[in-house]
């Protein structure tokens, strides 16, 4: 039977890039992925995500600004552009982005705010809300390219990544643990679980767990009404919160935070577009975003998951290493996560109060 330092569950971004932490410390490590890795039945597919530092919570900005370090670090090994530091807008009540002007000012983060007639000056296929920041150093995350980034690195640093390799059951011992699969057995002495929306169905019978939500979200594309146009990365926060960016050679993304529908697990999951969702963000784009046409030209489905605090969880307990960061924002912080989760997987720190399991 095979042996691992540390078995990986899951081979999104979270586990590849802790996979990657682990392999640069001189751990042995296998990636254990129930489908084939780049898959698109979780939350880490999709072409691009949004890069931003502007949030309420001055540690979120101070791990954003660790993330982009990190970042920076991958693209040196990999020899790739994985962030386009192209900026980003934020926009919203005067409150919501006073908050978030504290938070980055505290943490000595450039941030721009805006009257209405110098952001149209700027940007004038965009429609705005009462108060507009712009953050110089937000941008996009190019999702696709890390995930084959992440994969290559692994196997060039000796980490087995084992497709269709679905753990049916795990027999916890006290030095090492036996993970079943129908395509074979292998044992580790830790293990790692970055299974996203499948937490639950996976640690459910281990672990303790906070409650989760698990939810179907939606991506719609629009195409510019400008062939030429610049587009930036733009972050609404309203009674409800809108991603837009454009996604090259795809077009311009538009999503919302928590409007999809929930589901109790993965098996009941359709991939169908909700229609209320999808008018909901066509409504968007029609109010702020007229230099779009505003028909989609295609869409796309990801899942979700959520904790009731909101904050992620990055904890251990015995040899299993807890990792539930989504909240739709996680793929900005993935490196930092990767580095925390080596940390706890090798003994060398002790979990963040503000991440640990209740």
């Amino acid at each position: 039977m095979e042996h691992y330092d540390v078995a990986v569950i899951g081979g999104g971004v979270h586990g590849l890039f802790s996979a990657y932490a682990l392999s640069r410390r001189g751990k042995s490590v296998a990636v254990c992925e129930q489908f084939e890795f780049g898959h698109l039945r979780g939350s880490s597919h999709g072409p691009t995500r949004i890069f931003r530092l502007s949030y309420k919570e001055p540690d979120y900005v101070k791990m954003a600004l660790n993330s982009r370090a990190l970042w920076r670090q991958v693209e040196d090994d990999a020899q790739v552009s994985l962030i386009e530091p192209n900026g980003c807008v934020v926009h919203g009540s005067s409150q919501s982005m006073a908050n978030r002007v504290k938070s980055m000012d505290e943490c000595g983060v450039v941030s721009e705010v805006l009257t209405r007639d110098e952001a149209k000056y700027r940007w004038p296929n965009l429609e705005f809300d009462e108060s507009i920041v712009f953050q110089p150093g937000g941008g996009r995350v190019y999702a696709r390219a890390t995930l084959t980034a992440l994969q290559e690195r692994c196997k060039a640093r000796g980490v087995e990544l084992k497709e269709f390799f679905k753990v049916n059951n795990i027999e916890i011992r006290a030095q090492r643990s036996i993970l079943e699969s129908d395509n074979g057995s292998i044992s580790a002495d830790v293990i790692v679980s970055a299974t996203g929306s499948w937490t639950k169905e996976f640690l459910g019978n281990l672990i303790d767990l906070p409650k989760l939500k698990v939810s179907q979200e939606q991506t719609l594309y629009f195409a510019s009404k400008d062939p030429g146009a610049i587009w930036p990365n733009v972050v609404h926060h309203s009674d409800n919160n809108y991603y837009v960016q454009e996604a090259p050679g795809v077009g311009i993304s538009i999503s919302g935070v928590r409007m999809g529908t929930y589901i109790d697990n993965n098996e009941v999951r359709d991939f169908v577009d909700d229609p209320l969702v999808a008018i909901n963000l066509c409504n968007h784009v029609e109010k702020y975003f007229p230099g779009l046409d505003p028909q989609p030209i295609s869409s796309a489905t990801a899942t979700a998951t959520f904790t009731e605090s909101g904050d992620f969880i990055l904890d251990r307990v015995g040899n299993i290493v807890v990792v539930v960061a989504c909240e739709q924002k996680g793929f900005t912080f993935s490196p930092l996560i990767g580095k925390m989760v080596a940390d706890l997987a090798d003994g060398s720190q002790f979990p963040s109060l503000r991440f640990r399991l209740p």
